[in-house]
């Protein structure tokens, strides 16, 4: 039985911005998310980058996934957790 999760509940600008952070990261690696948590530990647009926020397990997921723009509301979730 394949598991869902739903897309978090935020203004549109600020889901894009963490889905292009997580196609940014996974064409660019590990070191590239190290990178962008200390250049953007500050602002608070980029705390999902950080473990314990929680938009974070969304964002790692992303990083895993790359769900169509048009699946808005619920997408498959393959790591089994439920949101």
């Amino acid at each position: 039985m394949r598991q869902s999760v739903t897309r978090p509940a935020l203004p549109r600008p600020a889901w894009q911005v963490i889905r292009e952070t997580a196609r940014f990261v996974r064409r660019g690696g590990g070191q590239v998310e190290v990178l962008l948590r200390v250049k953007q530990a500050d602002r608070p647009t980029f705390g999902f980058l950080m473990p314990g926020h929680p938009l974070h397990d969304y964002f790692s997921w992303l990083k895993q996934n790359d769900p169509p723009v048009r699946a808005w509301g619920l997408v498959p979730l393959a790591t089994g957790v439920h949101r």
